[in-house]
């Protein structure tokens, strides 16, 4: 699964912690990664505020999570790991 880290100009949660939460609790056969590695085929867009301004064009045929600090890592995991198996499917 490969992240995304907005620029953080006007982040509003401490975003490295957000992602090493996901991190914890995620089952282990989870590999996060840097979003432009070839085989990251879900991305985990970090944005620091809900503009949620990073341009997404590149992850075209991927599945997208936004987390926007809005959501909770559990939130985010349960939609992480639905994503996950309709990447499986």
């Amino acid at each position: 699964m490969g992240v995304k880290y907005c620029g953080g100009c006007t982040a509003r949660y401490d975003r490295v912690a957000f992602v090493d939460g996901v991190r914890a609790v995620m089952p282990p056969y989870v590999e996060l990664v840097r979003h432009d590695e070839e085989r990251a085929q879900i991305i985990l867009l970090v944005a620091g505020c809900s503009t949620a301004c990073p341009d997404i064009t590149a992850f075209d045929g991927k599945r997208v999570v936004t987390a926007d600090g809005r959501t909770g890592v559990e939130e985010t995991v349960s939609a992480l790991l639905d994503a996950i198996g309709r990447v499986e499917r």
